[in-house]
């Protein structure tokens, strides 16, 4: 496995230094948030004890009719299924006096839940409001918007001629396959070195595997405009692409606002993520938008999981999805597996060969997990 990188001074740059601060502040967010997960989750038990001990059989009549049931409630949901559970009881209880007399062992249980409840509210509502002031300090950037599909990439008019400030490029006669290279790495953030040189056949009505091409492409990377990236990934070779500052520079000269590569920004989202993982996410998105789908890379989903890929094709509700390299599953990661099931409905998941697809359904299946 080889990385290409490019050469770096002594001392860290200012992009090193942002992007060394924003890791630390996303890693901290991610694990505030899933710490909050954890705590509304146990809330939210704690509340269906509550719910069962007031009123089991309007809760058992209604997972008949719906075994989701539990899982689709809002948070106002919970307070109105609370009271309704409330005044069943007390209903209940009242018919019992009547009866038999005093309840006080029940009463005294049903005080207790309420105590509980209380301290779990007040809880949840010092971490929901430490959860907003820590997003509004930090002025996280939003998602960036979805990568375009193959043969539907729509670049602005280009220049003619290389920006003078480059005399590198002077007199290049691929300067206009070679800007048009440069503006589908800038506009579309792919990372893929398959679907950028397809791409550009495509526009160019050549072969993929024109010689042309492999000698423009070698000729950007020579001229420092490109860093390659060679991975070693489910038993092939994966090449990622990304522009080098020198390349950033150029693309801004074209008048273009470069984003950022899917390569960049799964290693900067996930920068504990393994050379191979992070290799096969950004092929599975390309593969995935080969297929129709608009594919983005670690995504900021609902709930804020730690997704790998969101897939969505047309106005389909979209899915999430996580690429497992491995077939180990570590503990963090299953409970990763549980929020995503809890949250779409089911795990969605890609593994590296069929061996490791079996095992991965296997660990699902024995976690309770649909998929």
């Amino acid at each position: 496995m080889t990385w290409s990188v490019s050469p770096s001074s002594s001392a860290p740059s200012t992009d090193e230094i942002f992007n060394g601060i924003m890791r630390g502040i996303l890693h901290a967010e991610r694990d505030f948030r899933q710490q909050l997960q954890v705590d509304l989750q146990q809330t939210h038990d704690l509340l269906l004890a509550a719910i069962r001990l007031l009123a089991p059989e309007m809760v058992e009549k209604r997972l008949a009719q719906d075994p989701f049931y539990i899982d689709n409630l809002k948070r106002e949901d919970w307070s109105r299924l609370l009271q309704e559970a409330r005044a069943r009881f007390h209903q209940r209880q009242t018919e019992i006096q009547l009866t038999t007399g005093s309840s006080d062992v029940v009463s005294r249980q049903l005080d207790e839940l309420r105590r509980k409840i209380k301290r779990l509210e007040e809880r949840n509502q010092r971490l929901r409001a430490q959860l907003l002031n820590q997003v509004a300090a930090q002025s996280l950037p939003a998602s960036p918007p979805q990568p375009p599909l193959p043969g539907q990439v729509q670049l602005p008019p280009l220049p003619s001629a290389p920006p003078p400030a480059f005399p590198a490029l002077a007199g290049s006669q691929s300067w206009p396959r070679q800007s048009q290279f440069l503006a589908l790495m800038a506009v579309t953030g792919w990372a893929s070195q398959r679907a950028l040189i397809e791409e550009l056949a495509r526009r160019a009505h050549i072969s993929p595997g024109a010689g042309s091409l492999k000698r423009l492409l070698s000729g950007l990377i020579k001229l420092k405009l490109i860093d390659k990236h060679r991975i070693s990934a489910a038993g092939s070779t994966a090449v990622m692409l990304t522009l080098s500052e020198s390349g950033r520079q150029v693309a801004a000269a074209m008048g273009l606002t470069v984003t950022e590569s899917e390569w960049e920004r799964l290693l900067r989202i996930r920068p504990k993520a393994t050379p191979e993982q992070a290799a096969l996410i950004c092929l599975f998105a390309a593969a995935a938008r080969t297929r129709g789908f608009r594919s983005q890379v670690c995504p900021t989903a609902e709930n804020n999981i730690p997704v790998d890929v969101r897939v969505q094709r047309t106005t389909d509700k979209p899915a999430f999805v996580f690429i497992e390299p491995e077939a180990e599953i570590p503990a963090q990661r299953l409970q990763e597996w549980r929020y995503l099931a809890r949250h779409q409905g089911y795990v969605a998941l890609c593994a590296a060969n069929a061996d490791s697809r079996q095992a991965l359904i296997s660990i699902a299946y024995q976690a309770g997990l649909a998929g």
